[in-house]
């Protein structure tokens, strides 16, 4: 237990490790499933950075913004933490929910590239990935109340509600919760045909 914060470790978090090992990675295009979530990463480079959390935060939400805002079909939800080296970076999830969502978004990979570097990977477990996502919430949350944002940067064409700051924090993870809780049940149903090369047929 930390006794800063009396939050537990996550450094042998099996993401945290899993991260350590690739600094780009994607799941190949023509491998990723519709209406499924994957795990998204963003480090900007030193040379954007500018060690301020406003500042920091606006160029992440400018950056992706400008890449997939208003994309049918493309919801991605990130939260922003800083490293124990002190590197402000968000992680989050990606859904896709057509093929020409698919396409736009690793379109856009080349240019996250260019301001650092971008993961996109498989969740074996929904529930352990939000347990890592939220690790620094009561921490950042506050931070980012504190600086009139909202702790979940909604990015794409708003399928989820977006939780303004003057609410409280707490309704984010109600928000990510109810999300990630409805996907599983419908994987727990069964199978179904929802692959990216299904649509394509």
């Amino acid at each position: 237990m930390s006794s800063t914060t009396g939050k537990q470790s996550t450094e042998n978090h099996p993401y945290k490790q899993r991260y350590k090992k690739d600094r780009f990675k994607y799941v190949k295009m023509e491998l990723i499933k519709l209406d499924t979530p994957y795990a998204f990463t963003l480090n900007v480079n030193d040379k954007i950075i500018k060690n301020i959390f406003l500042e920091d935060y606006n160029i992440y939400k400018k950056c992706l913004d400008h890449l997939y805002s208003g994309i049918q079909g493309l919801e991605l939800q990130c939260f922003p933490e800083y490293s124990q080296a002190g590197r402000f970076h968000v992680h989050g999830v990606l859904i896709f929910r057509n093929v020409i969502a698919v396409a736009r978004f690793y379109a856009g990979i080349p240019h996250l590239n260019q301001k650092g570097n971008v993961k996109v990977d498989t969740i074996s477990d929904v529930d352990v990935w939000k347990i890592y996502l939220l690790k620094q919430k009561h921490i950042m949350a506050p931070m980012c109340k504190l600086h009139n944002v909202s702790y979940m940067m909604d990015i794409g064409a708003k399928q989820i509600k977006e939780v303004k700051p003057s609410e409280d924090q707490n309704n984010i993870e109600e928000v990510f919760l109810k999300k990630t809780k409805s996907i599983s049940s419908k994987r727990m149903r069964g199978p179904r045909r929802s692959s990216t090369d299904a649509n394509l047929r």
